[in-house]
């Protein structure tokens, strides 16, 4: 299976094949034949073979090799089996030029699903003259203890911001959506830097829905 990949990714490369070349059934095949290398891949690198068909397959089917990768689920055995995560997908399509926007189609699972991947919290602490402060402000606005602090890293913020100016269209989120991933509760402030990156970028994230915590406060975290 591997050697007739590297025989596609050449194809491509070459422009043998067109970019609008259809493969019937190459995905399953791909699973069920294990022709990732998940053992040898590394953090912001697939495997070779995954890089490969990132890096010359048509945009319209690296979107089906995306869809059979479920980052909220790995119970679902050779269907979600692959080493490609949604940093790996958007910071190598990114790097291509297509003359279409690549992730319209798909765009809205993949936020959704970064949002809740990759969402941090960290607990504030009575003990420390910061944390104490912070505290009795959130809980006068109505946030329970122990206190959560929401935040994203900049990695994932960048990978969001990708799928955004590549295609896809924020107003298709609703709020509902987005804090449900966020996992949003009483006990829940956020960085408030994270959130006007959200705002940014167009995501429909309303600042009167959130308490909010300054990263200047939070030096020891």
């Amino acid at each position: 299976m591997r050697d007739m990949i590297k025989s596609f990714c050449n194809a491509f490369r070459s422009r043998a094949f067109s970019q609008e070349l259809r493969i019937q059934g190459f995905y399953e095949d791909y699973h069920r034949t294990h022709a990732c290398q998940p053992e040898i891949a590394v953090e912001g690198r697939p495997c070779e073979t995954c890089r490969e068909i990132l890096m010359t397959f048509p945009p319209r089917s690296i979107r089906m090799l995306n869809r059979r990768r479920s980052t909220l689920n790995d119970d679902l055995g050779d269907m979600s089996d692959i080493c490609v995560t949604p940093n790996d997908y958007v910071s190598i399509l990114k790097s291509r030029r297509f003359e279409e926007n690549i992730f319209v189609g798909e765009g809205k699972e993949m936020i959704l699903n970064l949002l809740e991947w990759y969402r941090r919290t960290f607990e504030l602490k009575r003990g420390s003259f910061n944390d104490d402060r912070v505290i009795k402000r959130l809980e006068e606005e109505g946030v329970e203890a122990p206190t959560q602090v929401l935040h994203y890293d900049e990695d994932s913020l960048e990978t969001i911001s990708a799928v955004v100016k590549n295609g896809f269209d924020p107003k298709t989120l609703t709020k509902e959506e987005i804090y449900r991933c966020m996992k949003l509760s009483d006990r829940t402030a956020m960085l408030v830097d994270d959130l006007d990156q959200l705002c940014i970028m167009g995501l429909p994230c309303d600042s009167k829905d959130f308490s909010t915590v300054e990263r200047v406060d939070l030096a020891q975290h």
